[in-house]
């Protein structure tokens, strides 16, 4: 059985996916969370399907990110080059 606070993030997790969506970094941090509060119960409670699904969730997330950051990063540098505001 899990103890109340694992069962706290997870509704929590539920909600922020619910209203902000799975992909938002609001969700994806409280899923972060979630994964930290399974490491910390340890041994004593092994973590439901979900939760892991939801670990692989947050890499992949966040793999995604910094590519589009990436690639972001560099059209702004490009614009910089080239004398543009690409803030406009």
């Amino acid at each position: 059985m899990r103890c109340g606070r694992l069962l706290a993030c997870e509704q929590v997790l539920a909600d922020s996916e619910r209203v902000l969506g799975v992909d938002h970094p609001d969700a994806v941090t409280v899923r972060g969370n979630l994964a930290v509060s399974y490491r910390q119960a340890g041994a004593r409670m092994k973590p439901p399907a979900d939760a892991v699904r939801n670990c692989r969730q947050v890499a992949l997330t966040l793999r995604r990110d910094r590519q589009v950051a990436g690639d972001v990063l560099e059209h702004v540098t490009i614009d910089l080059r080239q004398g543009l505001n690409p803030f406009t």
